[in-house]
């Protein structure tokens, strides 16, 4: 293959394949937006693409219908360079575990019944209804597209409106388990069986799975003769079993439809938005299984990022503080108590005020007084309870009960007697060293 398809688009990975051939990621180099581009073999025997281009021609301007922006061969290859789209049904389907809401299932039906209703109304039909074939868009998020017209077909002439002609003894075209009984029982397809199909997908999507689902037979005739055997052996009623009535209406009514008989899509529409009115659902985007899987689970992932960060600031209490050694002013002791104190889990009082509860300290007036006559060595110290200090020397509020539990406050007057050292230790009171400005060190 050509390292560019129509010499400006650059293939950049594969998104999927099938048995019409492969579809990939590409890039216009030019503007530098991201396209799909279909390719099937030029070799292939019965080529599909060019046709299909002519139908998106045909419906194009259609709400849920991508635009084509190239078509041509490059290399070996038909290619076909379309808009982007998102996840398709059965992918969200996997995502959300193979079951969606009763709410979700009618926002569904509601914008898939419009978008076959275009599709007929262009003269087409469509064949190959599935999940796989719906996709949302990535601009338009919540609008639902439906691609993959390859096995499209005329139903009625353009011109004259005249309605193809009933054949039968047709093989079965489009996906076994969402054909229509009509299709299996060889009968030409119409607009009616396009509705059928849309029937077994809200039915699949609503109950997780479909009866003659898994089924398996040594050859693929064997395998459709036991689909078409199960699907008319099981009535509307099993089918449709836990789901709302307005479902057995929408699958007898479908069955029921004349070979060229329109469907009234506008009274199957309703029979939907009537179970959204019964169950007080409200028509939002926003409430889409998948939307709102996807913003729990951002909140979540968010949540536990912000605990991480949070551990990761919180930043352990040592079990020593030592204060700094200004006395006077804003550092003063009293002040470095109160921040203390703050920071300090209240704990009960003791019934013994042994050591935990005691606080041997210099009197703030006596230490003011030896710094300032330059007095040497240690003056006699007083032993007060927690409680009597912090309402002596911290002027804490007469209803706030405090105990430093476990802290001895040591003071000591050096030679100088011009500083002061303070060492809190909270866990066995045992001596420390500590430099002070005069080089010497003095033990607590």
């Amino acid at each position: 293959m050509e390292d560019l398809i129509g010499g400006k688009y650059r293939i950049i990975k594969k998104l999927g394949s099938g048995s019409f051939g492969e579809i990939h990621l590409v890039r216009d180099v030019e503007t530098n937006l991201e396209y799909a581009v279909k390719l099937e073999s030029t070799k292939t025997k019965i080529p599909q693409l060019l046709y299909e281009v002519k139908l998106y021609k045909v419906l194009s301007g259609g709400t849920g219908v991508p635009n084509i922006h190239w078509y041509g061969q490059s290399g070996d290859n038909n290619c076909m360079v379309l808009d982007l789209l998102g996840k398709d049904l059965e992918d969200l389907f996997e995502y959300c575990k193979y079951k969606f809401s009763l709410r979700t299932v009618c926002m569904l039906a509601e914008q898939m019944l419009h978008r076959i209703e275009y599709l007929h109304s262009r003269s087409f039909i469509h064949r190959d209804i599935k999940p796989e074939n719906f996709l949302f868009g990535i601009d338009k998020r919540h609008t639902l597209h439906l691609i993959d017209f390859g096995l499209g077909k005329m139903y009625r002439n353009i011109k004259t409106g005249e309605h193809v002609e009933m054949t039968t003894e047709r093989s079965l075209i489009g996906t076994a388990r969402y054909a229509s009984i009509n299709s299996h029982m060889g009968y030409e397809q119409s607009r009616r069986d396009d509705m059928c199909s849309i029937g077994y997908c809200l039915i699949y999507f609503l109950k997780g799975t479909l009866p003659w689902a898994g089924i398996k037979a040594k050859t693929k005739k064997e395998k459709y003769d036991l689909i078409k055997d199960k699907k008319l052996a099981i009535s509307v009623e099993e089918l449709c079993e836990g789901a709302p009535e307005q479902f057995i209406k929408y699958i007898t009514y479908c069955q029921g439809l004349a070979f060229e008989e329109k469907p009234d899509y506008s009274f199957l529409r309703r029979l939907f938005r009537e179970v959204m009115k019964q169950n007080k659902y409200r028509n939002n985007p926003e409430s889409f299984d998948w939307v709102i899987r996807k913003s729990a689970a951002k909140k979540i992932l968010t949540k536990r990022a912000d605990q991480e960060n949070s551990n990761i600031c919180k930043i352990p209490a040592s079990n020593t503080t030592v204060l700094p050694k200004k006395i006077f002013g804003k550092n003063s002791i009293e002040n470095k108590i109160k921040s203390i104190v703050k920071r300090e889990p209240l704990l009960k009082k003791k019934k013994s005020m042994g050591s935990s509860g005691v606080i041997t300290s210099i009197s703030t007036s006596k230490m003011k007084k030896c710094a300032k006559n330059n007095i040497t060595g240690i003056p006699s110290t007083k032993t007060f309870k927690t409680s009597n200090l912090l309402k002596k020397n911290v002027n804490l509020r007469s209803r706030m009960k405090c105990n430093v539990s476990s802290t001895m406050i040591k003071t000591m007057v050096p030679s100088s007697g011009t500083k002061k050292s303070v060492l809190i230790d909270k866990a066995m009171n045992q001596p420390k060293l500590r430099k002070l400005n005069s080089g010497n060190k003095k033990v607590l």
